[in-house]
């Protein structure tokens, strides 16, 4: 399988306001099947060190209906997938956080997450390390470089989900996410998001040959 990240490649190639936003366009009243999103918002962005980009990310939020645990109640998933270079490898990171979202956006509860990952085409990825947040009902893991490269794929393939459960033994959710690509353009956010690859690439080629 061909690696995502090579130079050449990478250049060519928490949220409630969002959620109030989507009760006013009528979530709420929205059919929709199990584990589906029913409101999705992403955006691509940089951090830098010193000015030098050092982790390329990608935020996401995601309103649904839990169907596992409350009885189809609206609920919400926030977080990040964001790439790095460490010991001369492009490694990535995920960052998960839940909270149950009443009739009243602003009163959504923090719920704690047991189990957080990602699959492609439904099919899981495990993480290398798995700890828990700065908050300790959120969940941090790291992948590999094999991992972050496939990961990478499957989020520009729109075939990524998230999947998560809420207590030992619970069923899983499956939350696919929706990348809206053509507004990532407009805003500049995606290319820049490309930049950052190419120049963590570029960090790690360099590193490589000291």
């Amino acid at each position: 399988m061909p690696s995502h990240f090579t130079e050449k490649s990478a250049v060519g190639s928490w949220a409630y306001r969002w959620i109030a936003g989507a009760f006013a366009i009528g979530v709420a009243g929205t059919a929709a099947a199990a584990d589906s999103p029913v409101f999705t918002q992403t955006n691509f962005r940089v951090e830098t060190v010193g000015g030098v980009p050092a982790f390329c990310s990608f935020d996401f939020t995601m309103l649904y209906k839990d169907f596992v645990t409350q009885q189809g109640a609206l609920a919400m998933i926030t977080g990040s997938l964001l790439w790095f270079e460490k010991d001369s490898n492009i490694q990535a990171g995920l960052k998960l956080a839940g909270a149950d979202v009443p009739g009243d956006p602003t009163t959504a509860k923090h719920f704690s997450i047991n189990q957080g990952f990602v699959a492609i085409k439904d099919k899981p990825i495990a993480p290398g390390k798995t700890t828990r947040g700065l908050d300790p009902k959120d969940i941090l893991a790291i992948y590999p470089s094999a991992s972050a490269d496939q990961i990478f794929g499957g989020l520009f393939d729109n075939t990524l989900s998230i999947v998560f459960n809420r207590e030992v033994g619970a069923l899983d959710e499956h939350l696919l996410i929706a990348v809206d690509f053509g507004a990532a353009e407009k805003s500049h956010d995606l290319q820049d998001f490309k930049d950052c690859i190419a120049a963590i690439v570029k960090q790690g080629n360099a590193h490589s040959t000291k």
